[in-house]
């Protein structure tokens, strides 16, 4: 998540602000560059911190990363699916792992992969759900440990004057190692709980593939949320000297 608003922000920091914000001033990547994805990656380490923190400097502030909150994501499939989720709190973003950058300036295209190693996601769940036999009902908190893989692609697209502007951006998760726990499963009965945990972690990807969209659009839209919010009016030139 972080690399991938690294990006947004190596995009679009500079728009409308007449210089670069504190933030990239000495990070931009020259389009020349023998290799730009690499100056990319080693970029995303040298502001980690102030993208972490949503501070870009000169009072621009954007999303805060660690912990990423999500007040509210909702999935109705019908009586075989409903699900809740709110106040959740994502930490363990920054220390994420850049595990495959393309960059293709010509084409105005960047694609990221990132792991997130030691990713926890808490918060408050509601959730109705046929597993095999098994009715699962529960209202409560969650907890999830995973390490997943976010793949990212991003676009932009310029004007007559070669102002930047980006499209929306495609977000993909895919979950590795994933380990949930609700609590109240079954109204807190201790052993209907711990079979519907157990049933829950023989297939997590059952219960998440549902979820998974919607996360998706979160993270999409969020994405997005912070390039419309800069990008104001800066050229491809400032932002990739020699473009």
């Amino acid at each position: 998540m972080l690399a991938v608003i690294s990006l947004i922000v190596m995009l679009n920091v500079g728009a409308g602000l007449g210089e670069l914000l504190p933030l990239i001033e000495n990070v931009v990547c020259p389009a020349d560059s023998a290799n730009v994805s690499a100056c990319i990656i080693e970029a995303v380490e040298t502001i980690k911190e102030p993208l972490i923190t949503g501070d870009y400097g000169d009072g621009v502030k954007g999303i805060v990363l660690d912990p990423y909150v999500i007040n509210k994501l909702e999935v109705n499939r019908g009586p075989s699916f409903k699900a809740s989720l709110k106040n959740v709190l994502i930490t363990g973003v920054r220390n994420f792992q850049i595990e495959k950058l393309r960059t293709d300036l010509r084409k105005k295209k960047f694609s990221v992969a990132v792991t997130f190693p030691d990713l926890v996601v808490r918060g408050q769940y509601k959730l109705e759900m046929n597993l095999v036999l098994l009715k699962l009902t529960g209202n409560g908190p969650f907890n999830l440990t995973d390490d997943p893989l976010l793949k990212v692609n991003l676009e932009f697209y310029t004007d007559k004057k070669n102002v930047v502007f980006t499209r929306p951006v495609h977000v993909d998760i895919e979950f590795a190692h994933p380990q949930l726990y609700l609590g109240n499963l079954f109204n807190g009965d201790p052993k209907l709980e711990a079979i519907g945990n157990q049933a829950i972690n023989d297939n997590p990807n059952i219960l998440l593939n549902e979820l998974k969209p919607e996360l998706e659009r979160h993270f999409e839209g969020s994405f997005y949320q912070i390039a419309s919010t800069i990008t104001k009016g800066a050229t491809a030139d400032e932002l990739f000297p020699g473009y």
